[in-house]
This record gives C-alpha cells, sequence and structure tokens, in this order.
C-alpha cells in the first residue's frame, strides 16, 4: 500500500505543482466559466497522465484508480475553487492559506483511501520490468514527493502565509521600500535555497545551512530596514520549511526501510 501511495502522491504533485502552469491556474481563478472548462479538463488531462506513469499499469483495477483520482481531483479543486469566493472566508487573514490546505489534505485523503481499498501494485505495471527491484522505485517516489513538497508546495504555502506581513510592510513603508520587497529572481532564489537545504540534509552536512543563511543575509544586507524585517521572517520559514520537509522524508525513508 505505502509503494502505490507513494507513486500516486508523487504524481499528484508533479500535475498540481510543477505541470500546472499558471495559464491554467489563472484559467481556474477568471471566473469566466467556459475558461474554467477548458481549464479543469487540461488539468484533469494532466492528473490523469501523471498517474498513469506513476503506477506504469494496464490493468481494470489501475484504470478504476486512475478514474477515481482524477474525477475527485476535479470535484476537489472546484470545491477549493468555491471556497475562494466565499466572501464569509475572505475575512480572515490567510484565507487562502486554509483553502489552499484543505484542498491538499483533500486529495492526499483521496489518494490513501484510493491506494488502500483498490489492489494495485507496483509490480503489476511496466515499471516492474524497467526495475524489479520496488525498494528502488518507492524510494524513487518518496525523494520526488519530499523534494517538490520542500520546494514547490514550501514557496505557495510560505507566500500566502505572508500576505499580511506584507499588507502591514506596504502600509507602512514607501514606494521605494515596497518594491524592494520582491526582488527580481526573488522566487527563484527561494527555490534554490529549499533545494541546497534539502540535499544537504541527506548528505548529513546540516552544519553547512549555516552558510547558506550567512550568504543570503549578506545578499540582502543593503535592503531598507522595513524590507529587511519582512525577508528575514520570509527566509526563516523558508529555511525553516525545507529543514523540517528533508527531516520529514529522511524519516519515512529510514522508517520504511526498516521494514522490508
Amino acid at each position: 500500500m505505502l509503494e502505490m501511495f507513494a507513486a500516486l502522491i508523487s504524481a499528484h504533485l508533479l500535475a498540481d505543482f510543477v505541470l500546472q502552469f499558471d495559464c491554467i491556474a489563472k484559467a481556474k481563478k477568471s471566473g469566466k466559466r467556459n475558461i474554467l472548462v477548458w481549464a479543469m479538463i487540461a488539468h484533469a488531462i494532466i492528473v490523469a497522465a501523471t498517474a498513469i506513469i506513476a503506477i506504469g499499469a494496464a490493468t481494470l483495477s489501475a484504470a478504476i484508480l486512475i478514474i477515481i483520482i482524477t474525477l475527485s481531483h476535479v470535484c476537489i479543486d472546484l470545491g477549493k475553487i468555491f471556497l475562494d469566493r466565499w466572501s464569509w472566508l475572505n475575512q480572515f487573514k490567510r484565507a487562502e492559506l486554509w483553502t489552499f490546505w484543505i484542498d491538499q489534505i483533500a486529495h492526499i485523503a483521496v489518494i490513501a483511501a484510493a491506494a488502500s481499498m483498490i489492489n494495485v501494485t507496483l509490480s503489476d505495471g511496466f515499471w516492474w520490468q524497467v526495475n524489479s527491484n520496488i525498494q528502488t522505485l518507492t524510494l524513487i517516489h518518496i525523494h520526488l514527493a519530499g523534494f517538490i513538497t520542500a520546494t514547490r508546495v514550501g514557496q505557495f504555502s510560505i507566500a500566502m502565509f505572508m500576505v499580511p506581513f506584507r499588507r502591514e510592510t506596504e502600509n507602512s513603508s514607501t514606494d521605494e521600500e515596497t518594491q524592494n520587497l520582491s526582488p527580481p529572481g526573488g522566487a527563484w532564489i527561494g527555490l534554490i535555497e529549499r533545494s541546497i537545504i534539502y540535499g544537504l540534509v541527506f548528505l548529513g552536512q546540516v552544519a553547512a545551512i549555516g552558510f547558506v543563511i550567512a550568504l543570503k543575509s549578506l545578499l540582502r544586507f543593503k535592503e531598507t530596514k522595513i524590507a529587511s524585517e519582512y525577508l528575514i521572517i520570509g527566509s526563516l520559514i523558508s529555511i525553516t520549511w525545507a529543514y523540517s520537509v528533508a527531516q520529514a522524508t529522511k524519516f519515512v525513508i529510514e522508517n520504511w526501510s526498516m521494514t522490508i
């Protein structure tokens, strides 16, 4: 069950955070029904395709599993769109963050339930012919899921968490200081930073994370006081997120390996 769950989770994260391009995400928020329909169809195709590739099986049970995951994914995403437009919910500071995680938890719950109830294994598909070591295939899926969670999921979560801080900072700063809150390449810097931290944890070089922090501090040295405070909060959350996800992934791998 864990092998299939890991495969489906990595496929889900690929579909939602790597292959769901900005044009699809914006179309889903457009409020125009015809654009929303085409966006959901495109996203559903991506979700189904990643699940098919991850499972690699051409059995009836695999087909049922993929259909359940794809249809439930569309329904959950439509529910999130409804929640995002709910005026009562939007009165809260981090409403978008809450709906984001409600959406992701719902996806994970469906995947866990489907993987446990429908009898499909990685040995049923072509991946077994490529590499008959199921442990190696599962490790790849766990690492992929952990890496995407540390980088891309972290990117969206941190950005939504920082929204109230950004609003407060913008209200008490000049136009020049506001521009410093979103430096060119800021998102890429965060992705690279979390990628390095994730890798260092698995290399056993946790102390080297201090050099990453020091280097980023030097790059931000010339920022204004208001911008610096905002960026320090974001950086600390980013570093903590990447480190925590890496350690959690490492814990899962070590404990799963012990049970084999």
